[in-house]
């Protein structure tokens, strides 16, 4: 069964998936966090440790991916790179 929680904008806040019935206060969570403009920031799964955390970075703070919120790196929510992102642009012609 899985459940969900929603912040006041109406985003997953958590989440609670099992498997073998409902889900109840003893269930592992998933935890979203939001930031500025309600832009997703990062995933923390659950472990039998600390978690693990997945980070979404939006580029330069006023450069055109952060503006227009789109992802330009994923992140261990720390210093390892997952992922790097970049975009065309829409005046870009592409070929024939």
């Amino acid at each position: 069964m899985v459940k969900h929680r929603y912040d006041s904008w109406g985003n997953l806040a958590r989440d609670w998936h099992r498997h073998d019935g409902a889900a109840d206060g003893s269930t592992p969570q998933v935890n979203y966090g939001y930031g500025a403009l309600a832009r997703l920031t990062g995933v923390r799964y659950p472990s039998t440790s600390t978690g693990w955390t997945i980070g979404y970075s939006y580029g330069t703070s006023g450069e055109m991916d952060d503006r227009l919120s789109r992802v330009a790196a994923i992140t261990d929510g720390s210093t390892t790179r997952y992922a790097d992102y970049t975009y065309l642009g829409a005046g870009r012609r592409g070929r024939s």
